[in-house]
């Protein structure tokens, strides 16, 4: 028994349960469709769909790959690991009062230096024109109402 169930049978049975709920989700909008082709339901049919056939494929019909050891990452790795995740952690604690732009910039200035190691004039340009994009994408062009903070940005 313990031959049979490996890691790629696990994960692909995963896959296959949570494409399922995903499917049910998606069936359940069906009713609520507004639209001609597409409605609200597509994406989830769609992406439950893809879930089932490729963790089908993974738990029943591909072979387990030999694979190597892995390790904990030890040293600056953890360290740039432990520092992402604490300034996406200090993001969501200060979205609510800093504003959407600001946080936003701020995280990530502190994502390029964390992960990409990028000199603090380069961080600070990319987090201003990624900051720029999100901003004119979600807030400007699909109107979604995040925190404006106490300065109104």
């Amino acid at each position: 028994m313990r031959k049979w169930l490996t890691a790629d049978r696990a994960g692909g049975a995963i896959f296959v349960l949570l494409g399922i709920l995903v499917l049910a989700e998606g069936w359940r909008l069906f009713p609520m469709r507004t639209r001609g082709i597409a409605g609200d339901e597509a994406f989830p049919l769609l992406l439950g769909v893809v879930m089932v056939i490729l963790g089908a494929l993974l738990a029943f019909v591909l072979k387990p790959q030999p694979r190597s050891s892995a390790s904990w990452p030890k040293g600056r790795q953890a360290r740039s690991m432990l520092e992402s995740a604490g300034v996406l952690v200090v993001y969501w604690f200060v979205l609510p009062y800093l504003g959407f732009a600001i946080t936003t910039f701020m995280a990530a200035a502190g994502l390029f230096s964390t992960i990409g190691n990028y000199r603090w004039y380069k961080c600070l340009l990319f987090s201003a024109i990624l900051t720029s994009a999100f901003y004119a994408m979600f807030i400007a062009w699909l109107t979604m109402p995040f925190p404006v903070g106490v300065f109104g940005i």
